[in-house]
């Protein structure tokens, strides 16, 4: 899976909580349509549909993520994807009951966003 809207969307519903997430017209003052953009209502909201955060690509919007995970789960950890021989993939590690999950990514928001993904669909099963 690649980062983007619809993994943003995904996280947003299946780790964040948010309801009613979807591809959603977004006016103007003027109530003209400007663009479709990927909303929904987020648990501790006012209620009112906002804008999913950038879960997977901006790591303002991704650490929350790494938050909740780290109140669910024994450890979390997300590491650097700078080794000694150079540029390397970031990791992020979930320690859920006893066993880890370790998703990698090009960049930190994305390792995140794939590891809570399936972090949260096992705590489900």
């Amino acid at each position: 899976m690649t980062a983007g809207r619809e993994l943003d969307g995904e996280v947003a519903v299946k780790v964040m909580g948010w309801v009613e997430v979807g591809l959603k017209p977004i006016a103007n003052a003027f109530g003209q349509h400007v663009i479709d953009e990927w909303a929904g209502v987020a648990p501790e909201g006012t209620g009112r549909p906002s804008l999913v955060p950038r879960f997977s690509t901006m790591i303002q919007d991704a650490w929350p993520v790494v938050e909740k995970m780290r109140r669910e789960f024994a450890f979390v950890a997300v590491i650097s994807g700078k080794g000694p021989a150079g540029p390397a993939s970031w990791v992020c590690k979930v320690n859920r009951e006893g066993g880890f999950i370790e998703e990698k990514g090009e960049t930190a928001p994305l390792a995140i966003c794939l590891a809570a993904l399936r972090a949260f669909s096992a705590k489900g099963s």
